[in-house]
């Protein structure tokens, strides 16, 4: 409240009585990063919490993606489309009648959620097609690119890569006979050696084929057309298998744990998506972010 007096030569008068009260008001609070999921198939939802209004009410929110997408709101949480597969975080900032408060720290990264349907559904697969290119990645699929020693281990996705890239590798012996599937689907490891005791190698990409499917198979984040070939342990024995034989009772080869580790999910995906095909040189395996992998060679038969 307020209350004013007058002055002259004589001296100051009396105070007049007390105004009304108003309440001085700012810009709003900075939000908190927000919280990011993906509760269904190609859609994001991002919640956070309401920040001290400066006073006056919000009027607003404007929240954005990291791939540009953006909007606003009056709610505190809003569902985004995205494209299924795709990563990103958000942030938000809060409206008032003061102006703008400044932009929230981003939100956790998420995943955009795939339409998911049990292995039962394809009867075994039954209503996958040939499509070629079997050997293949889905183009989010990341794949570890080789660094220079201690620096921090680099990815691509897969739909990024190019000829020339140079990938992570395993020295896994005698490759001479890779255009033969029948090679690696007989392929083992020898009892008395272990995957960790391998030397890592570098490996470059000599080709690239990229075809559209609708239909993969998502394990443990990592994408793969129903055929390709990935290292497995199970029951104490270490070969490739592909990917649709693949269940929870197997264990694939991490490079960052330098150690197999336990299959946690398994899913049949129908995502009409690209898929990517590579060859690499001298060594014909490489490792997505997750395991390890055989390339794929151009005169083989798809």
């Amino acid at each position: 409240t307020f209350t004013v007096r007058g002055t002259n030569a004589v001296g100051t008068g009396p105070a007049s009585a007390a105004s009304n009260s108003i309440t001085a008001t700012t810009v709003p609070a900075t939000p908190s990063a927000p919280s990011a999921s993906s509760p269904s198939a190609g859609v994001d939802r991002v919640s956070w919490s309401a920040p001290s209004n400066g006073g006056s009410a919000i009027t607003n929110y404007y929240w954005q993606a990291s791939d540009g997408k953006s909007g606003n709101t009056t709610s505190t949480s809003v569902d985004v489309g995205q494209e299924q597969g795709s990563a990103q975080t958000y942030t938000v900032r809060a409206d008032n009648a003061n102006g703008q408060s400044g932009t929230s720290s981003a939100s956790n990264n998420v995943t955009t959620t795939f339409s998911f349907a049990p292995f039962g559904a394809f009867g075994a697969f039954g209503a996958f097609g040939a499509f070629g290119f079997d050997w293949s990645l889905n183009i989010n699929t990341e794949v570890l690119l080789s660094t220079v020693a201690g620096e921090p281990q680099a990815t691509k996705p897969a739909g990024q890569l190019e000829v020339g890239d140079k990938l992570v590798a395993l020295d896994l012996g005698d490759e001479s006979n890779d255009n033969s599937s029948a090679y690696w689907q007989n392929w083992t490891l020898p009892s008395n050696v272990n995957v960790s005791d391998l030397n890592v190698v570098e490996t470059t990409i000599t080709w690239i084929g990229i075809k559209t499917e609708t239909d993969f198979v998502y394990i443990d984040g990592d994408m793969f057309s129903h055929t390709h070939w990935i290292l497995t342990k199970k029951d104490g024995v270490v070969k490739f298998i592909q990917s649709s034989q693949i269940d929870t009772t197997y264990q694939r080869y991490s490079l960052e744990d330098n150690a197999f580790v336990d299959i946690e999910l398994v899913e049949a995906v129908e995502l009409y998506m690209q898929k990517v095909a590579i060859n690499c040189e001298p060594y014909d395996n490489f490792f997505t972010k997750k395991m390890l992998v055989k390339d794929f060679t151009p005169s083989t038969p798809a």
